[in-house]
């Protein structure tokens, strides 16, 4: 029996949009939504983990943006993780954006990309700012990079 989709959405006890975007989805069996982003640009001596070097600067395409961060597809088996403070104030992802990014770390044996965005430094405006939690200073590495100082905790242990 055809029931109006409002009655329908009351009955299941969900939204009219939720209701009429699963129709929309049973309408289309095997469609996959990530088919309508581009591919990623892949570059011809970068196609394992294994090519990947710290430094290396690559494009990418986004594929999910998460809270944390963004996951992107720089053309290797394991999409690399583009980690919110990597990302400069202002800049927006969305799905399917092509991104310049540079890999920061590679954990082969984890299956982990570190990854970040070029000219992402503490003079560009993108470091956390704010006060350094206590026994922390800024100093050492790359710019913007904290350390532990090994001074005392507020409990009077060495951190």
């Amino acid at each position: 029996e055809r029931q109006p989709l409002p009655a329908l959405a009351a009955e299941l006890g969900c939204g009219l949009p939720t209701l009429q975007d699963i129709f929309a989805q049973l309408a289309r069996p095997g469609r996959d939504p990530r088919q309508d982003v581009p591919p990623p640009i892949l570059r011809s001596d970068v196609r394992t983990m294994e090519d990947l070097q710290p430094g290396m600067r690559l494009k990418g395409t986004v594929r999910n943006v998460v809270d944390f961060g963004a996951f992107v597809d720089i053309g290797v088996k394991r999409n690399g993780l583009l980690h919110r403070s990597r990302i400069p104030r202002g800049v927006r992802l969305r799905v399917g954006q092509v991104v310049e990014v540079s890999v920061e770390a590679v954990e082969r044996e984890r299956g982990r990309i570190a990854l970040g965005m070029p000219g992402n430094r503490a003079e560009d405006g993108y470091a956390r700012k704010g006060p350094l939690p206590p026994g922390v200073q800024a100093e050492g590495g790359r710019k913007g990079e904290r350390r532990r100082t090994g001074q005392p905790n507020q409990r009077g242990s060495a951190s």
